[in-house]
C-alpha cells in the first residue's frame, strides 16, 4: 500500500494478489456515467488548469518500508 499527496488531496494505492479480479476497474458504462455525474463536483488543484483532473503526486507513505 502506498499513499500519495498533492495539494489538499490524498490517494491510496492498494495492490492485490495476481489472481484478484480487477474487472471492476475497467471503465464500463456505469463508471463513465459516474464520472460524468461527479465531474461537476470535482475541483482542480490550486494552480492547475480547470480541465486537468490528473496531477503528479508525491509518495508520502509506503507500507513496504515498514514491513520486516
Amino acid at each position: 500500500m502506498e499513499i500519495f499527496h498533492s495539494g489538499n488531496r490524498l490517494a491510496m494505492v492498494v495492490e492485490t494478489r495476481e489472481d484478484g479480479n480487477l474487472n471492476c476497474l475497467r471503465p464500463g458504462p456505469e463508471t463513465r456515467a459516474w464520472e460524468a455525474c461527479m465531474d461537476a463536483y470535482q475541483q482542480p488543484l490550486s494552480g492547475a488548469p480547470m480541465a486537468v483532473k490528473w496531477q503528479p503526486t508525491n509518495c508520502i507513505f509506503n507500507l513496504s518500508d515498514h514491513e520486516n
